[in-house]
């Protein structure tokens, strides 16, 4: 009897394999409740990983509104989620709720096993760790520590694992201009330290890693950009490449070259590109994998075209050459408030090379998740679904890409933070409370998502009211700009996710006009959200990002939304035009 199998050979079980013959090119499944959009620490280059794929099960990872740490779990392919808050584990070893510093990021990995292993929630701090009790238990947990070695300052946790199994765990010791890389492995039953695998520390610099790799060979892979003490993103510059095919005992450049540990900045056998120390337009921390011939990928932004400008690049090795190709002509100059969003690179089962990148506010693809096919030197781009995730970059199931030739992205929305807040942030009611969900490319299909064939997840008006023109604000507590009108949410939304999206242009003679929603439950709750300050100067049209409605419709009940609006004291706001939009997740969705 033939049995239909895995990229690994490995037989599928039946649901898998019924499940497989009727996979759409593309699918989202949202997650349960609110993911928080404070800060991008949902989202990162350096989230590695939000997701992870084992036994036909899907685990994700967010922090939600509250700050608590949140684990999802789920049956692929459709099955429900089930949450857990790792917040409430014994002794809050996570150290939760988290602050709002984007470098606290979350990585999750489950291991040959079964063991869920979760690190997070560190800029410099001592190492963070969880390991589940059990395997594929989402409720029960330990906090073992790991080798008590070099873990005083950790920033950027990494989990990879290897085809025999063995769990590799990448992290920086240190700060910024001032760190070094360690890597342990875990042999199932306790964690050993390999080494210090990068040194900045004694050069005053810092070793900012990529995306760590394992390959198809079992190889290990990294590439390492460089910044010097009290320098910036600005002064990154020169990529290295290394890699080990005895599981970190020793390392050598693409070309085979021994290269000592640790491994340092002026070593120049393992150098894939030489940049300007200042203006490279290298962004730190940028995407790395490996092909089917085990020949390194690394995409990055740098500073090209006649600008210039920060574009995204393709910097490869051949068999005999690293080869930069330019991918992107975004005219976006090399401001850091118009760069793209970090971009990530995955090399699929049957042979295609494919960059996910994002451009949080600048140009017309602005915020769209977007995927490059840059296979044999082309450049197809397309989008990946029409949500706008502003800061919020993309990364992927490591597993889940090897094994079953599938990316797994965990999307959401956010910007900047707010201790330092991107634009058009405008109030913390916008971002705090966002939607989220995990969209799966299933990459034997990907050729027709190349092709535009394929519906993508997208947000879809369902309501729009406006305001009356010219309406003048006196109120200096929020109340219901006058002569608008109320936007109710009907039956059939009940049990649905609903959104809501302010648009305006407003002006006042003084201090501050803040347009906003307000969304009431009937004999339930009501809140403020989705502000826009308007001054005597800032007058050009605003909008909010999309938010999920916290009331009504995913309660079962329906949901009153409103403009409302407040001056400063004293002052006279005028309204020119405000539109309330509703809208549902549209598409694939599952």
């Amino acid at each position: 009897m033939a049995y239909m199998k895995d990229s690994k050979g490995r037989r599928l079980d039946s649901f898998e394999v019924e499940a497989k013959a009727f996979t759409p090119p593309v699918a989202f499944a949202p997650v349960p409740g609110f993911l928080s959009g404070l800060s991008s620490y949902n989202g990162t280059s350096y989230n590695q990983d939000s997701v992870s794929t084992a036994d036909g099960k899907q685990y994700a990872v967010w922090y939600d509104e509250a700050g608590a740490l949140i684990i999802a779990k789920r049956t692929l392919p459709r099955g429900r989620w089930s949450t857990f808050s790792l917040s409430t584990i014994a002794g809050n070893p996570l150290v939760l709720p988290v602050d709002n510093d984007p470098h606290n990021t979350i990585s999750i990995i489950v291991d040959a096993a079964g063991y869920i292993h979760v690190s997070a929630n560190m800029h410099g701090d001592v190492l963070r760790y969880v390991r589940s009790t059990n395997p594929h238990d989402i409720a029960a947990w330990t906090a073992p520590g790991m080798t008590g070695l070099n873990e005083a300052q950790v920033t950027y946790p990494r989990f990879a694992l290897h085809p025999d199994g063995t769990l590799f765990f990448l992290y920086r010791d240190g700060a910024s201009g001032f760190g070094d890389l360690f890597l342990n492995k875990w042999n199932g039953t306790a964690w050993t330290q390999i080494g210090k695998l990068a040194d900045g520390k004694t050069t005053s610099e810092n070793p900012y890693e990529s995306r760590f790799v394992i390959g198809r060979d079992g190889s290990l892979n990294l590439a390492i950009t460089w910044r010097p003490n009290g320098g910036d993103a600005n002064t990154n510059n020169d990529v290295h490449f290394i890699r080990s095919t005895d599981k970190g005992a020793t390392w050598k450049s693409v070309d085979g070259t021994a290269v000592a540990l640790p491994f340092v900045h002026s070593n120049t056998t393992a150098l894939a590109l030489n940049t300007a120390d200042t203006n490279s337009g290298i962004v730190n921390q940028f995407g790395l994998d490996t092909d089917t011939n085990n020949r390194p990928h690394i995409t990055l932004s740098l500073s090209s075209g006649a600008g210039p400008d920060r574009n995204i690049h393709h910097l490869y090795w051949d068999g005999a050459a690293w080869v930069n190709q330019q991918v992107t002509d975004l005219g976006n100059t090399m401001s850091l408030l118009t760069w793209g969003k970090r971009p990530t690179i995955a090399c699929t089962n049957d042979g295609r090379t494919l960059i996910l990148y994002s451009i949080a506010r600048f140009g017309a693809t602005r915020g769209i998740p977007r995927l490059v096919d840059v296979t044999d030197g082309a450049a197809t781009d397309v989008p990946l679904a029409q949500l706008d995730l502003r800061d919020h970059e993309m990364t992927f199931d490591s597993r889940a890409l090897r094994e079953r030739n599938e990316l797994n992205v965990l999307l959401s929305q956010a910007n900047g933070d707010v201790n330092s807040p991107g634009a058009e942030y405008w109030n913390a009611n916008n971002f705090n409370r966002q939607w989220g969900g995990v969209l799966t490319i299933d990459l034997a299909q990907v050729g027709a998502v190349l092709r535009r064939e394929v519906r993508l997840p997208a947000i879809k008006t369902v309501q729009t009211l406006g305001a009356p023109g010219n309406t003048a604000i006196t109120a200096t507590a929020t109340a219901l700009v006058p002569g608008s009108f109320s936007a109710l949410t009907t039956p059939e939304l009940r049990n649905r996710v609903i959104f809501a999206r302010l648009t305006a242009r407003a002006s006042t003679t003084a201090g501050t006009l803040t347009v906003q929603l307000f969304e009431s439950e009937q004999n339930g709750g009501n809140r403020v959200f989705g502000s826009i300050p308007f001054t005597t100067t800032s007058t050009a049209f605003k909008a909010t990002p999309w938010m999920p409605l916290q009331y009504g419709p995913l309660l079962g009940a329906d949901a009153l939304v409103q403009m409302h609006a407040l001056v400063s004291s004293g002052a006279t706001g005028t309204i020119s035009a405000a539109t309330l939009e509703l809208g549902v997740i549209d598409g694939p969705v599952y």
